[in-house]
């Protein structure tokens, strides 16, 4: 029988940083509503448009970046740097960091790590959201985003990664900056639902839950009428980044959102997700949000 285990059971909210890191992270940042309890932190080399709005930042060198990046962990286990120290100042006191990045260029990858390295130094639980580049983009740009990403997967026990080729399934037809603020949209949705539901208590939970996990993937479905909830699932699963053999998943995080989300429909989602992931643990959570029928679900699975 799948195991399933609930989250927003505490009462006590958790404060949680979002940081985004370069121009892409700090645009994406923005797409997330105010929330008690959540944090916007913009990082850049250099001020750029990305940070207007953005009330916390924090303004670091590339070289800097770069050399916090490629420490090793495992030989400089406390903060070497002053870029460090100045990092460590906008995290202590926070319950959960989530770093928000584009991948591929010099201050999204270098600053994801550098912000996921003083995190752990600091023992707050880390987590990340980035993208990767187009192909048409080009092999040196493709590999400096795979470091990036290898070096954040050591420092992250679960990273959302979204390749951007994937977006034009999404959305082949519009034009390429509406189609990265559709982007933007759809990574900040777990993040969101994440804000809303979990209590300190969940922390833990979610940092066992995942450990050991180098990698997850998202896909968000949406229903309305009778068969909204296996619809919905079905949606999810259909996620142009969910392309791999789920029943081989051993790790499922479900978030049920809508304006009347009752136990038959949390059951009933429950029991589709478990069709497509049977082998999974599930770690689910529910809450009500908007107007009409329709139920989104999103759900973030590790690649087998």
């Amino acid at each position: 029988m799948q195991r399933t285990q609930q989250l927003g059971q505490g009462e006590e909210r958790p404060r949680i940083a979002v940081v985004g890191c370069g121009g892409a992270g700090c645009n994406t940042v923005h797409h997330l509503p105010a929330t008690p309890g959540l944090e916007i932190i913009g990082l850049s080399d250099v001020p750029h448009p990305s940070l207007l709005g953005i009330k916390h930042r924090v303004l670091i060198s590339e070289d800097e970046l770069k050399t916090i990046a490629t420490l090793d962990d495992a030989v400089a286990r406390g903060l070497e740097t002053d870029a460090e120290r100045l990092i460590a100042r906008e995290l202590i006191g926070f319950d959960m960091v989530v770093v928000v990045a584009g991948l591929g260029g010099n201050t999204g990858g270098d600053g994801a790590n550098a912000v996921a390295r003083v995190a752990r130094v600091h023992n707050i639980p880390v987590w990340g959201i980035v993208t990767q580049p187009f192909k048409a983009e080009g092999l040196r740009r493709r590999m400096a985003s795979q470091e990036s990403l290898d070096r954040l997967r050591k420092r992250c026990p679960g990273v959302l990664a979204f390749t951007n080729d994937e977006l034009l399934e999404i959305a082949p037809e519009i034009p390429i900056m509406r189609a990265f603020a559709i982007m933007g949209q759809i990574m900040v949705k777990p993040l969101e639902a994440m804000s809303k539901l979990i209590t300190k208590s969940d922390i833990r939970l979610m940092r066992e839950f995942f450990a050991g996990c180098r990698e997850l993937r998202l896909g968000i479905g949406e229903a309305k009428g009778p068969h909204r909830s296996f619809e919905s699932v079905i949606d999810a699963f259909a996620s142009p980044w969910m392309k791999f053999d789920a029943e081989r998943a051993r790790q499922a995080m479900v978030f049920i959102s809508g304006s009347k989300v009752d136990e038959d429909i949390v059951k009933d989602v429950l029991h589709n997700v478990s069709l497509r992931a049977p082998i999974a643990e599930v770690l689910y959570g529910a809450y009500t949000e908007g107007e009409g029928e329709m139920i989104r679900v999103s759900v973030m699975v590790p690649p087998p």
